[in-house]
């Protein structure tokens, strides 16, 4: 494994720690999660699929 590539596994991972942290609602009028943190006031919407 390339270190660069051990590091973008790395970044990935620390996201996805920080979405769980995160709390998040699925809005199905416009498809998307929108994740919204204590930390900062402005959501975070991130385009995604809807999940049966």
């Amino acid at each position: 494994l390339s270190p660069c590539w051990k590091k973008r596994m790395i970044s990935i991972k620390s996201q996805i720690i920080s979405l769980m942290s995160t709390s998040m609602s699925f809005t199905a009028s416009s498809g998307s999660w929108t994740l919204t943190t204590t930390s900062s006031s402005t959501p975070r919407i991130w385009p995604g699929t809807t999940t049966t």
